[in-house]
C-alpha cells in the first residue's frame, strides 16, 4: 500500500497478491476512502501484485509482479489505471523482495543477485541490488 498525492488529491494505492488487482481509493477530507479503480495485473492466485510503490514525476505505479517482473501502471488518471510496461529481474536475480522509487529512480531489492547493474529500461532508469540468503 502506498499513499500518493496527485492533482491536490489524495490517493491509496492497495495490491492484492491473492487477486492480482491493484485497487486506487481517493481519501476524502472527512477521512472516508472511496475506491476510485482496480486494475488486474495477473491470474487470481498468481502472486502478482504483492508490493507497490509511486513515482510521482511519471505518475507511476511500480508492482511486483509474479514472473520476477516489476508492472509499470500508468496513474495519470486515477480513475483510468494502465499498464504501461514492464521490467524483468530474470537475468539479475531469483526474486523481488521490494522496489521503491525516488526521483524517477526505481530500486528493486532482489534475493540471490547475479550482478548489479544500472539500467533502462523503456525510458525508465532502475537499479537492481540484492543480498545472498543464508541457510
Amino acid at each position: 500500500m502506498v499513499h500518493f498525492v496527485q492533482n491536490e488529491q489524495h490517493f491509496l494505492a492497495i495490491a492484492n497478491e491473492l487477486s492480482s488487482t491493484v485497487s486506487l481509493y481517493r481519501l476524502g477530507n472527512d477521512g472516508r476512502a472511496e475506491k476510485t479503480s482496480s486494475l488486474q495485473i495477473g491470474s487470481f492466485g498468481s502472486g502478482s501484485a504483492e508490493i507497490v510503490a509511486y513515482d510521482r514525476n511519471g505518475k507511476n505505479l511500480f508492482v511486483t509482479g509474479a514472473d520476477k517482473s516489476i508492472i509499470v501502471i500508468d496513474i495519470a488518471t486515477p480513475a483510468e489505471p494502465k499498464k504501461s510496461g514492464i521490467i524483468s529481474i530474470y537475468e539479475h536475480g531469483d526474486s523481488i523482495q521490494s522496489v521503491a522509487v525516488k526521483n524517477g529512480l526505481v530500486a528493486i531489492a532482489v534475493t540471490r543477485l547475479k550482478k548489479y547493474d544500472a539500467l533502462r529500461a523503456e525510458g525508465i532508469r532502475y537499479a537492481v541490488c540484492g543480498f545472498r540468503q543464508t541457510t
